[in-house]
């Protein structure tokens, strides 16, 4: 069970490591089309055991569809601050 767990864990941190930078990159581009493709991918999440990551991407794909970026830089620094304090410690807020 342990094994599961650690395991489950270790994936979750690499898959948030790739979600932050790819959220950032479509940011930068201010591709909301790839924005809303991530945050869906988020939303799909709640079977990781982390269902708040889920609750950010549907959070994520309403910002996205509004097209405020103001908001959006606001909710990743959220996302990654979540992310920092609950599955992956080197996440670069």
């Amino acid at each position: 069970m342990f094994h599961f767990v650690e395991k489950n864990l270790n994936n979750r941190k690499q898959k948030s490591q790739k979600h932050v930078l790819l959220l950032e990159n479509a940011l930068a581009k201010k591709d909301f089309q790839q924005l809303k493709a991530l945050s869906q991918e988020l939303y799909l999440e709640n079977n990781s055991g982390f269902a708040l990551i889920s609750v950010f991407g549907k959070m994520i794909e309403r910002t996205a569809i509004d097209k405020d970026v103001v908001a959006m830089e606001s909710l990743l620094t959220s996302f990654k601050l979540y992310l920092k304090n609950t599955v992956n410690p080197s996440i670069k807020i």
